[in-house]
């Protein structure tokens, strides 16, 4: 029997190093027996080894496999996106669709939404092509754009995407030249598909007005450009006129990336309301009204709520408002099954008013486990002129929240009161914040200090509330009863207000009846109750407890204390509502 050393000389052939042994045991320079792994073969040798019909056949069934997870994950979308597979449409549609991606990266490009849709119809139009190459090629190339604005916007830091910075901080952070690079190829890729487009604007003209498509102006403001439902590639909705002169005006103007323009910061508003107003509005008027009505159970000698409800739908409609903030609108029954906030709005809704849509998530006193709210707080609008927004999450845009969230702490009796609150618009126009808000009257050192607390917190608020709705207004508006005046409160919840930024209306060019006071319990009218035969004019400043304050986009054009009175000075009683009169301001938006 031989040992391992003469096994390894009968043996003298082979040689471990080379790696190409079966065995997995070796001997070391110095005699020592070790133990090896053993050795991978070589996966290219295997493949080579191979006949070819194995080879053909092995690389057709990848193929299929891999042909098969592509078109499973959209790869028919990806062919037409890289310019395989091109989906054909009319020139007119491309031209649309065209503008559609400018019209996106107009609105604004640092919000994340936004951009995201701008890049879809830019994969949509990279999709298509048409009969006509320059139209194609323009288009492509206004898609492109988009591409490269994304490449920008992603080289961003990621804070700089941050709700809590100012725009200016933005902008700094920003690749100057990369920017301005960025911006001339919207421009100039805009301008190309414009100049492309003229000669079948016509024909665009015509495909819109037969329903087919909705016109496009592309000098005008695409901020109002929004997705269509439909599944056809080729349909757009959008508002104004497409014609050749509009088309070749000033084309560039539609594809600057305004980084100063406050649209930026936030998602995409979109309303219920499909229809396409006749007249755009540029900085337009926008009438607001508040008027604490006295609840239904108001106290004598004030008239039963079936006299007074008619009287208060006629102070609405005769003032001429847009926007109505009211106070002491309660859900307490006062006919059969109907409230009185039910009853309010079913006498107004002939001539428009509405009050908003609320969905329970919105709405802080439908939320379990807390306390009832004192929501007496309300808000109506001309649905003839005005409409609604939807949140980023497709909610609509309104709700009711407690003061308890504007200023955390505050006393019980003032904590569960409630501001109403909507993001509204003109069918045209940029979208408002409107609030409505009915302070504790109590006389109290706690509750004076929870008034105060409220206006102090209300600004940060708002920017919570904005993030949240995904919604920048271009104004917020505040109709209120503050239950605070300036004889009385100096350092009260209004002069907060004063300082905390917002504008007064009563500060407005145009006044009128301020000499009387907005609430009708004055020193010398008070035994009668809050319903005095005649309102109480004052040498100097009035009382006012109701007002309607302002910040951001609004200028204020007139401020008025609604009054209607008959030829002897007395009240005309079909007016005669309620214990306040009502507020009117006009703000230009």
């Amino acid at each position: 029997m031989s040992n391992f050393d003469d096994w390894g000389a009968e043996n003298e052939d082979w040689d471990s190093s080379e790696g190409n042994s079966d065995f997995d045991f070796a001997w070391d320079p110095e005699g020592n027996f070790q133990h090896v792994a053993q050795p991978k073969k070589s996966r290219v040798a295997f493949v080579k080894q191979q006949p070819l019909w194995i080879k053909i056949a092995a690389g057709v069934t990848v193929g299929v496999v891999v042909l098969f997870i592509f078109l499973q994950v959209g790869g028919i979308t990806k062919l037409r996106t890289l310019g395989v597979l091109r989906e054909s449409i009319s020139a007119e549609a491309m031209c649309l669709n065209g503008l559609q991606v400018v019209g996106e990266l107009s609105i604004g490009v640092f919000n994340t939404a936004v951009m995201n849709r701008a890049i879809d119809h830019a994969d949509r139009v990279k999709s298509q092509r048409s009969g006509d190459l320059a139209v194609d090629e323009a288009a492509w190339s206004v898609a492109d754009s988009a591409y490269l604005v994304q490449e920008v916007i992603r080289s961003i830091p990621g804070k700089i995407n941050s709700a809590d910075m100012m725009l200016g901080d933005r902008f700094d952070a920003l690749n100057s030249d990369g920017l301005e690079a960025t911006s001339l190829a919207v421009a100039q890729a805009s301008e190309n598909l414009s100049a492309a487009c003229g000669s079948a604007a016509e024909d665009v003209n015509s495909l819109a007005g037969g329903g087919a498509l909705s016109p496009v102006t592309p000098s005008e403001s695409l901020e109002n450009l929004t997705e269509s439902d439909s599944n056809s590639n080729s349909e757009v909705i959008a508002e104004g006129s497409l014609s050749e002169s509009s088309l070749s005006e000033n084309p560039s103007e539609i594809s600057k990336i305004d980084i100063n323009s406050d649209d930026n910061d936030q998602a995409v508003v979109t309303s219920d309301n499909d229809e396409v107003p006749d007249e755009s509005t540029s900085d337009s008027e926008i009438a607001f009204l508040t008027f604490n009505v006295c609840h239904s159970e108001c106290k004598d000698p004030a008239p039963a709520w079936n006299v007074r409800n008619s009287r208060i739908a006629k102070v609405i409609v005769d003032s001429n408002v847009d926007v109505v903030g009211l106070q002491e609108v309660t859900n307490w029954q006062v006919d059969g099954a109907t409230t009185q906030w039910g009853d309010i709005q079913r006498l107004l809704a002939a001539d428009g008013f509405i009050g908003p849509k609320v969905s329970d998530q919105y709405n802080i006193c439908t939320k379990s486990n807390r306390q009832p709210c004192v929501d007496t707080a309300r808000i109506l609008f001309d649905s003839k002129r005005l409409e609604q927004l939807n949140s980023i999450n497709g909610l609509p845009a309104a709700g009711y929240s407690t003061l308890e969230a504007i200023a955390p702490g505050i006393e019980l009796n003032a904590s569960n009161r409630t501001v109403a609150w909507a993001y509204l618009r003109e069918f045209t126009g940029k979208p408002f914040l409107a609030m409505s808000l009915h302070m504790d009257s109590d006389r109290t050192v706690s509750a004076e200090d929870a008034r105060r607390d409220v206006a102090e917190g209300l600004n940060l608020w708002v920017e919570d509330l904005n993030r949240s709705i995904g919604i920048d207004p271009s104004a917020v508006v505040l109709m209120a009863d503050l239950n605070s005046y300036d004889a009385r409160q100096s350092d009260g919840a209004q002069t907060v207000l004063r300082q905390q930024g917002w504008t007064d209306a009563w500060n407005a060019p145009d006044k009128r009846n301020v000499m009387y006071s907005t609430i009708n319990y004055t020193p010398d009218t008070q035994h009668y109750g809050g319903w005095p035969p005649r309102p109480r004019p004052f040498s100097e400043i009035a009382t006012r407890i109701d007002y309607i304050f302002s910040r951001g986009n609004a200028d204020v054009v007139d401020y008025e204390v609604m009054l209607w009175l008959n030829p002897d000075g007395t009240f005309d009683a079909d007016y005669q509502a309620s214990d306040h009169q009502s507020v009117r301001a006009t703000l230009a938006m």
